[in-house]
């Protein structure tokens, strides 16, 4: 079973090799959140560990697009809300930016 500082390492080995701008930013915002969430205590469970691998074999490959890589953020980030909670900073600014529109045509 492998931990959130073995995971951040993989990243990290990602790193330096990478030279296309928006993967690195990709792997970078992981590389927070998985900080993020061993400062927290979050458990590694069974699901972060899929999403975690399937981001790796993603980050592996040559002529990926980063939309691939930002869907497996979205998916983490969905699971963790569900889970533990847990939300992305402004993530109710532009929910409330959505129902401001669809009402009235104005954001609240």
């Amino acid at each position: 079973m492998n931990t959130y500082k073995e995971y951040i390492q993989q990243l990290e080995h990602f790193l330096q090799g990478e030279k296309n701008k928006s993967r690195r930013f990709n792997a970078e915002v992981f590389i927070k959140l998985l900080i993020q969430l061993e400062d927290r205590g979050i458990p590694l469970k069974l699901q972060i560990q899929s999403i975690l691998e399937e981001l790796l074999v993603v980050l592996n490959l040559k002529n990926v697009k980063s939309l691939k890589i930002s869907n497996k953020a979205r998916k983490l980030l969905k699971y963790l809300k569900k889970e533990f909670g847990l939300i992305p900073k402004g993530h109710f600014a532009s929910e409330w930016m959505v129902y401001g529109r669809s009402l009235i045509g104005l954001p609240f």
